[in-house]
């Protein structure tokens, strides 16, 4: 699945958030990756899928789960000691 970088009138080639400079382009990159909820739904319904494993970037995720009755698993790429610092 690609990133919708032009539907969100992101930059092309701005699919990693090392390439974001400017908080416009955060913002644009954030609904590009927002876009592929719809998408994301397609697919666990084409595939049946039995579980989600979703990066905490995309909290909408819990929904799409929700939707097909599936467990979610957030993954948190940043480490679980970031995690820790971040929920004290």
């Amino acid at each position: 699945m690609k990133l919708p970088s032009a539907e969100a009138r992101l930059s092309e080639g701005c699919e990693k958030s090392s390439s974001i400079k400017t908080l416009e382009m955060i913002l644009k990159f954030f609904k590009a990756a927002s876009l592929l909820q719809q998408p994301l739904e397609e697919l666990i319904g084409e595939c049946l899928a039995n579980f989600l494993v979703a990066d905490m970037m995309f909290p909408w995720a819990a929904g799409v789960a929700g939707k097909f009755g599936i467990p979610r698993l957030v993954f948190y790429g940043t480490s679980s000691f970031a995690f820790c610092v971040s929920d004290c």
